[in-house]
């Protein structure tokens, strides 16, 4: 099982994606598939390009992929069809180049299937530099919204968290045992 948690910069999802897995492992043999652009971006500095977002995906999807099989749930801090979004917003205008490029980020991010998606509005409500996110207030909403468009139109079914950090926790375990205990009824029945 893949579970993914997803939001724009300060909603969370890292917090959470550790503490859901903390007590995932009390009961299953589970682990963190971290970000992988937080890391590119400390390393290299900035994205600036959609081709730097492709190779963002192939890596968070490698990691992903190696750790799905080694482990019976493996949660997700980021999803590979938020490189698609950040990538749209980095072509300032649809040459050739980039329209095939964002095609292939499209089509791969949504090639990686995900049991449960759970999506945290930002927390914070003010700028944000730390030296990997650096957004304002306008562009951490502008960020929700399109990830919530992307998903609607995409008919990606996920679940809004809401509450402090016990509580998002205490709902997306509910959700993830409700959906662990369908998986083992139907592999019960077949």
């Amino acid at each position: 099982m893949k579970i993914a948690f997803v939001g724009p910069p300060a909603s969370g999802k890292t917090t959470l994606a550790l503490t859901v897995t903390a007590q995932l492992k009390l009961q299953y043999n589970a682990e963190i598939a971290p970000e992988f652009a937080r890391t590119y971006i400390l390393q290299n500095g900035g994205i600036q390009d959609a081709f730097e977002q492709y190779l963002i995906l192939r890596k968070q999807k490698q990691m992903e992929d190696i750790l799905a099989s080694r482990h019976d749930i493996v949660v997700c801090d980021s999803a590979t069809f938020l490189c698609y979004i950040y990538a749209r917003r980095l072509v300032d205008y649809l040459s050739d180049r980039y329209l095939n490029v964002l095609e292939l980020i499209h089509r791969e991010s949504l090639a990686n299937y995900y049991n449960l998606v759970f999506y945290l509005d930002a927390e914070s409500t003010h700028q944000i530099n730390d030296n990997v996110r650096i957004h304002t207030a306008g562009q951490l909403a502008g960020l929700g919204t399109a990830i919530r468009g992307f998903m609607d139109a995409e008919g990606i079914k996920y679940f809004i968290l809401k509450g402090n950090l016990q509580e998002r926790t205490d709902s997306a375990l509910r959700l993830i045992n409700q959906k662990l205990d369908e998986r083992q009824c139907f592999q019960s029945v077949a």
